[in-house]
């Protein structure tokens, strides 16, 4: 019997052997094949959007590639790409790809990075002239660039002035944190956007000695996903690609450089601007990926762990013990040359020296002591839910999105599977997965002996009151040390609960109702007030969204209860009751396809739940709890005002953030009820006046809903008048909101410049114009139809001819909650130097449209594109949701929403030349300029 047992465990292990040696499966729904000149294709047929397909092209190599006197030319490459090619002569691609309904940015784009430059086209249909062109387009990126000298030398100023715009302390966190983690790496010295050296010596030649190198077809895979059949692809495919002839000479990509750590290090990165403090542990050791089940079940292993470190680091911050504000872990292979693993809190300067401590007691506690079976559960549960919710929404899943996940995949080397193949092998892996293999593969990827202790700090933490700072690397290391030589404990395991509610409560009973069928839209109301919204709609499988709008909020504080709002939704956000404590509704809900979030708006507070249809029950659960009982915890608020403070000081430095903070001063100075909060005034907040305002808020709150997805009508109905028809009845307090919504505006033109400390040589403009407010919603879309033009306008002459920005935006902005505080605008960065005159071009630009109008062409243009952003946008759940949430509430209607697009149908360029005309006056002019101090 002892034998045959042996005999057993032997074939048992061998089997598993057999079972992880083998190779990953592969998603049985790409097509993938190769041209005779080596290049790659995969052909996805997917049918979400209908009747649209994307298509990428992945050339595999970046600026890892570029020679020294290269840096920055394959992203310039890129640039020239939409500049001149055989079929496309300068200034023709991106208007013949708008006619056709593509928006530039939108659904014609591209990127380039360290290993890859990829090129990216959403085509509005599937018809045989579309599909050619974008493929004789992709063709001309891949292999028929003119690159004529004298659009090198125009989009010169749109380099310079993208590097301007990406300029700031993320930057130049990141440029020196790869120095400093990889060094003498290669990456340290190719970041793509280049070198302002050779951007500004770029040429024909330099740039067509990259594309003639580098621009190969064994090289790159041309992606495609969408609704098309794969055979009549490959036919297309072939007659665009097959001239696409393969070099004699072969090349030899360049190595990352990256060296695994054998010793241990530490290091301090300083920036004068940095406001925050990040503290970071990690470890890099060499090697890639391999495409077999016993390296996935490897990383699956290493995911549990650092799933259970994540999971300990937030509960210390839920539950008011942590010094940092954020944290978690995380692991994976970087450029296919070697394995990171880090660990990394951040919070306040002042509790770096804490931050590091407790962050190096946790990983120790974790070497030491193991894990506990409880929370190895809890990280399966997890793993597998949302693998399971991936495989019941993957066939639905946006085909851009898909396109970019394949993307993913060719960059990193190895073959896709789908959700259902992730699902079958995770779930046989994980099966056997034990917590001893757990906590040893913890301890191989958090060493003591080959590690970098890594500290982000402001230059000046000194300045911090109370702060105890570290300035010299060697003691962060001493710190560490000292940690870990002091004894920890076992974690202690969590008290779980089993059910959110004792018993169901009583419903509420309907007492209005119909059913649109032209949109399939059930609306009604509920004997306690609550109005509500359900359609039920597959587009997107598996999924269903439910939006609360409770009313008010904002709009009815006043100088002495500024700010509770935002902290009375925390309670939301960290969702707790005076029964049950964050902590313990998160484990509850681990595992279970639902989430609750929240957000603020001006005139509301929405709630949101989305999830499974099977698990979406949990969530009107919590809703009902977080409705009936809440409870506002301590360390929710501490949190939030730390956060905020360091945000605060961050924005007084970054151009884009300080515009946001200035606008409503410069729009509303008379309401200073609307101005950003300031850090005394957040002081000012406490756990009793917002848990009291929390009270006053859903006690008098009118609600209106929507459901939306894919759930039956009666069981949404169910669900409803259950958890939110047995709320208490809602008072009507339309008349009090109302009386707030009037704002006092300056009859005048009104302007400000606002000069920053900053590092970052850049500045951003805002120029606009006071407009119609959303009840006059004729006005509103045309107001749409002009900026969509004026954005081309301005595009054009800033970008395309002067050279004097990256990218500009013209928008409206129709505001829901305030009549008259509406306003349309142009926005954009730009050198400092030439700030103002740009802003003087841009606002000549909108009034010279007021005189000419938009002509037939232009007109036609921008329906087709907002005809192919409707097509697809109006099938989206998330559409129908964001509509019928507030339906009622801001005055709209469902014969509105059916008539969104016959109204833009309807539109003639003189009507849209009047419109704008009634608001492009001086007494509406506004202009904002934030930019650095000379």
């Amino acid at each position: 019997m002892k034998k045959i047992f042996i005999s057993v465990l032997l074939l048992v292990s061998l089997f598993g052997s057999i079972v992880y040696a083998k190779p990953l499966p592969v998603d049985p729904s790409i097509h993938q094949f190769k041209l005779k000149n080596g290049l790659t294709c995969w052909i996805k047929p997917h049918k979400t959007p209908p009747g649209k397909v994307s298509i990428w092209l992945h050339v595999g190599s970046g600026s890892l590639n570029e020679e020294e006197n290269q840096r920055g030319l394959a992203h310039y490459l890129e640039h020239m790409a939409f500049n001149g090619s055989k079929n496309f002569p300068p200034d023709e691609l991106i208007k013949y790809f708008e006619a056709m309904g593509l928006r530039f940015g939108q659904h014609q784009n591209a990127f380039t990075g360290f290993d890859q430059t990829t090129y990216q086209l959403a085509m509005p249909n599937v018809e045989d002239a579309t599909i050619e062109k974008a493929l004789i387009c992709m063709s001309d990126f891949a292999y028929r660039l003119s690159l004529f000298p004298e659009e090198v030398k125009s989009e010169m100023g749109v380099i310079i002035e993208e590097k301007r715009a990406r300029a700031g302390i993320q930057q130049r966190i990141s440029d020196k944190r790869i120095s400093l983690l990889f060094p003498g790496a290669r990456i340290g010295e190719r970041m793509p956007i280049g070198t302002l050296k050779v951007i500004k010596s770029a040429t024909h030649d330099l740039l067509n000695s990259y594309y003639k190198t580098w621009y190969r077809p064994d090289l790159s895979t041309l992606i495609i996903v969408g609704d098309v059949d794969p055979a009549k692809m490959r036919k297309q495919i072939e007659a665009q690609f097959n001239d696409w002839k393969l070099p004699a000479t072969t090349v030899t990509l360049k190595e990352v450089g990256i060296v695994p750590y054998s010793t241990q290090r530490s290091g301090i990165i300083a920036d004068p601007e940095l406001k925050t403090a990040y503290i970071s542990i990690l470890s890099v050791s060499g090697g890639s990926r391999m495409p077999t089940t016993d390296a996935y079940r490897a990383e699956l292993v290493q995911d549990l762990g650092n799933w259970i470190l994540s999971r300990r680091l937030q509960t210390m911050i839920r539950e008011g013990k942590a010094s940092f504000q954020s944290g978690g872990a995380s692991s994976g292979y970087q450029f296919k040359d070697a394995f990171i693993c880090t660990a990394q809190v951040s919070g306040h300067p002042k509790d770096t020296r804490a931050m590091l401590t407790e962050l190096t007691q946790e990983i120790q506690r974790g070497r030491v002591h193991g894990f506990l079976p409880q929370e190895l559960k809890q990280a399966i549960a997890s793993t597998i839910s949302g693998l399971e919710r991936a495989v019941k929404a993957e066939s639905t899943q946006d085909g851009r999105a898909i396109a970019n996940k394949l993307n993913y995949n060719v960059t990193e080397g190895y073959l896709p599977m789908s959700a259902q193949q992730t699902l079958n092998l995770v779930k046989l892996l994980i099966s056997n997965i034990s917590l001893v293999e757990v906590n040893e593969a913890f301890k191989a990827n958090y060493p003591t002996d080959k590690r970098m202790i890594l500290a982000v700090l402001p230059e000046n933490v000194k300045a911090y009151a109370g702060a105890k700072p570290v300035t010299d690397k060697a003691e962060l290391l001493t710190i560490v040390q000292d940690t870990e030589k002091q004894q920890t404990t076992q974690q202690k395991g969590e008290t779980e609960i089993t059910k959110l509610l004792p018993q169901l409560p009583t419903p509420g009973k309907w007492i209005k109702a119909g059913i649109d069928a032209d949109v399939n839209v059930f609306s009604g109301t509920l004997d306690n007030g609550t109005r509500v919204h359900i359609r039920e709609m597959d587009y997107k499988k598996n999924q269903v969204t439910v939006r609360l709008t409770l009313t008010g909020g904002k709009i009815m504080e006043d100088i002495a209860t500024k700010g509770l709002t935002d902290a009375a939704a925390l309670t939301f956000r960290q969702a707790a009751t005076t029964n049950f404590s964050s902590t313990q509704i998160r484990n509850f809900l681990n595992g279970k396809n639902v989430g609750v979030s929240a957000a603020v708006h001006g005139d509301s507070v929405s709630i949101t739940i989305s999830g499974s249809p099977q698990d979406i029950e949990y969530g009107f659960q919590l809703v009902h709890l977080l409705l009936t009982n809440p409870k506002l915890e301590a360390s929710a608020l501490q949190n939030w005002r730390k956060q905020f403070k360091m945000a605060y000081q961050q924005k007084q430095t970054i151009a884009d953030a300080r515009l946001g903070e200035e606008l409503p001063k410069l729009l509303f100075p008379n309401t200073p009820r609307l101005f950003p909060m300031t850090p005394a005034e957040i002081d000012t907040i406490t756990v009793e006046k917002a848990q009291a305002w929390l009270k006053q808020v859903i006690g008098n709150a009118m609600i209106e809903m929507a459901v939306v997805g894919d759930i039956k009508p009666d069981r949404a109905k169910e669900l409803v008048s259950t958890y939110i028809g047995s709320l208490p009845k809602r008072p009507n307090t339309k008349a009090a909101l109302d009386a707030r919504r009037k704002l006092e505006i300056p009859q005048k033109a009104v302007s400000n410049i606002v000069d920053i400390e900053s590092i970052a040589n850049r500045s951003v403009v805002l120029v606009g114009w006071r407009t119609a407010g959303w009840s006059n919603k004729r006005e509103v879309q045309a107001l749409k139809v002009a900026t969509m033009v004026l954005e081309n306008h301005v595009r054009e002459d800033i970008r395309e001819k002067r050279g004097w920005t990256y990218s500009s935006t013209v928008f409206h902005n129709p505001s829901k909650v305030y009549d008259n505080s509406s306003f349309m605008g142009v926005y954009f960065t730009a050198d400092p130097d030439k700030a103002e005159k740009a802003m003087k071009v841009a606002a000549d630009i909108v009034i010279n449209f007021t005189k000419e109008g938009p002509s037939e062409k232009e007109m036609s243009v921008v329906k087709k594109q907002l005809f192919n952003v409707l097509d697809k946008t109006m099938k989206e759940p998330s559409f129908w949701v964001s509509k019928l949430a507030d339906l009622d509430y801001h005055g709209s209607s469902l014969d509105y929403i059916k008539s969104i697009r016959d109204t833009y149908e309807s539109f003639t360029p003189d009507e849209i030349k009047s419109v704008i005309k009634k608001y492009i006056t001086d007494t509406k002019r506004f202009e904002l300029i934030v930019r650095k101090a000379k």
